[in-house]
């Protein structure tokens, strides 16, 4: 899924684990597009992945979100690819 970064926070549990969380905006999905009265901008989103990004991206950047399989067949983000390099 293509995204832009409003903004980004690392953080760090007290037992070391270190992760991301990633603001972005995003389209309007088509259920959303085809269902509502009145679909116009784009929507925000929270994304977390663990590890720290800060490096490697930075806000207003055109990324691409790429998910795998989680905990219970959920999906959870597992790579943030700058859209420049995909």
């Amino acid at each position: 899924m293509k995204a832009r970064i409003l903004g980004l926070i690392v953080t760090e549990t007290k037992t070391g684990n270190v992760g991301t969380t990633l603001y972005v905006e995003i389209e309007h999905d088509t259920y959303r597009r085809d269902n509502a009265r009145k679909c116009v901008g784009n929507a925000c989103c929270s994304e977390y992945i663990r590890g720290d990004y800060s490096a490697n991206l930075t806000v207003g950047q055109e990324v691409i979100l790429v998910y795998g399989r989680g905990y219970e067949g959920k999906a959870v983000l597992v790579n943030v690819i700058p859209a420049d390099e995909a």
